[in-house]
């Protein structure tokens, strides 16, 4: 097939000529009805995918929200739980008094009351121990309660004293207790005696002193 603009040869199915650009043949005829169904059909597709990401957005919050909320929950608990859950901290001082010891608190961690601890006197063979009780210290002001005589073995006989500086049935600091002997019997010489102040919620120690005659 020729141009018949300028005699140039050009292909059968050429849709112009490639030397002056004659167009060779009317283009395809597409009816405006075939166009609108096609724009229809594009814009129903559009809308299909709209909804199914509406609908994939709300399974997300009904379903996953939750289960990420829990987490959140759980880890706060974990690292945000009831004080009760850790131990708590303090230093414990020795003085010597009158047939025993006196030990005093310093630098609390944090509010312990009395009677959420445990005092324990050991030799390393036997122990006794004693739950003081808030309600004996908390009179609003300073105040001294005196616990039962217990044996530790055959050779000592001790009595617990707790003092409470502020009369609030908390250890802070400044507060002590003392373990003096009684019923005749004295701390023995070369001994090495341990003191513990365990807190009961979680049955591990607040402070520890080691200490011999």
């Amino acid at each position: 097939m020729r141009c018949p603009d300028c005699g140039t040869e050009v292909p059968q199915d050429a849709s112009f000529c490639v030397r002056c650009g004659r167009q060779m043949r009317n283009a395809p005829f597409v009816s405006s009805h075939r166009m609108m169904g096609t724009k229809d059909a594009a814009a129903g597709t559009k809308s299909e995918r709209r909804t199914i990401v509406l609908i994939a957005a709300i399974v997300a919050v009904v379903i996953v929200l939750p289960i990420v909320l829990a987490a959140i929950m759980y880890v706060m608990v974990l690292g945000f739980g009831n004080e009760d859950d850790y131990t708590p901290a303090a230093y414990l001082g020795r003085t010597s008094v009158a047939d025993g010891y006196k030990f005093t608190f310093s630098s609390p961690s944090r509010d312990v009351y009395w009677s959420d601890v445990t005092i324990r006197l050991s030799d390393g063979y036997d122990f006794v121990s004693w739950d003081p009780v808030s309600s004996d210290l908390d009179g609003g002001s300073a105040s001294t309660h005196s616990y039962t005589l217990e044996a530790l073995g055959e050779d000592l006989q001790v009595w617990l004293n707790v003092t409470d500086n502020a009369g609030n049935g908390l250890i802070d600091n400044g507060d002590y207790f003392t373990l003096t002997a009684g019923g005749g019997t004295d701390f023995v010489w070369g001994v090495a005696y341990e003191v513990m102040v365990i807190y009961q919620p979680t049955g591990e120690s607040i402070c520890t002193i080691i200490f011999s005659e």
